[in-house]
């Protein structure tokens, strides 16, 4: 049987972050506002911006 479910492209790391509380709420709008959107996705989005991999 094959697995099932979305396919992976990635390696999944869990992690904290402590942002201010305005911080926060400007990032869940985004979230909002971001069609086909969700948290997971738009930090990914924020870091491979500013992250360049060679």
């Amino acid at each position: 049987m094959g697995k099932r479910g979305r396919k992976g492209f990635g390696i999944t790391k869990k992690v904290s972050i402590t942002l201010t509380e305005e911080t926060w709420k400007a990032f869940y709008e985004m979230v909002d506002k971001k069609e086909d959107a969700n948290q997971s996705s738009l930090l990914r989005e924020i870091i491979e911006r500013v992250v360049k991999v060679s």
